[in-house]
């Protein structure tokens, strides 16, 4: 069983008797002393560490149940406001075209789904409402399926510009509660007589 700290030292060892050793005993015994004494420092200040965290993790418990509680009068904004949306093409049909969606998906609801017709007739469309802007027309020309699944994408950083996804916030943002029962196209995420560069 090893030793308590209190139970090292030589507190026994009287300095009349101390002085009756020899010099290499009196530096054991002062060595002994200084290493008993720093230890009882550094645990000293241990506990008062540890009695500051306790104060901390108890202010932290009152934060959390403060934290809870304000979100639960907040929920209603998440469920209401918070969103994503996902391009999707799907499998060819028959006649070979392919058609195209976005899923709009919040909390607690059915998602919401804008068509965005078949494959080719998007491209077209996107190209005449980019016309005047070189930089998102380039993507679209080589990738316009690419460009659209990134411009769906929840934006990375508070003011990063994505196309798609600012315009369907917008529409959340404008009427929360009847955006489920809206009817949206591409046509209306894209309108031509608004177009990029008009």
């Amino acid at each position: 069983m090893r030793k308590k700290v209190d139970d090292r030292n030589l507190e026994f060892i009287p300095q009349d008797i101390m002085d009756k050793l020899s010099k290499e005993e009196q530096k054991l015994i002062l060595k002994h002393r200084d290493n008993l004494r720093l230890v009882r420092l550094k645990q000293k200040r241990i506990n008062t560490l540890n009695e500051r965290l306790n104060e901390q993790k108890e202010i932290l418990q009152h934060l959390k149940e403060s934290l809870t509680e304000s979100d639960g009068k907040v929920n209603h904004l998440r469920t209401n406001y918070k969103f994503s949306c996902s391009f999707i093409v799907q499998k060819p049909r028959s006649s070979g075209k392919q058609y195209c969606n976005i899923s709009v998906s919040r909390s607690g609801r059915n998602p919401h789904s804008i068509s965005c017709g078949n494959k080719d007739t998007l491209k077209e469309h996107l190209l005449e409402y980019f016309k005047g802007d070189k930089k998102h027309l380039r993507r679209i020309k080589y990738d316009h399926v690419n460009w659209m699944k990134v411009e769906s994408k929840t934006p990375t950083t508070q003011n990063e510009e994505r196309v798609v996804y600012n315009t369907i916030r917008t529409w959340i943002f404008d009427n929360p509660l009847g955006f489920d029962n809206e009817t949206h196209n591409y046509m209306d995420l894209f309108p031509l007589d608004k177009k990029k560069g008009k």
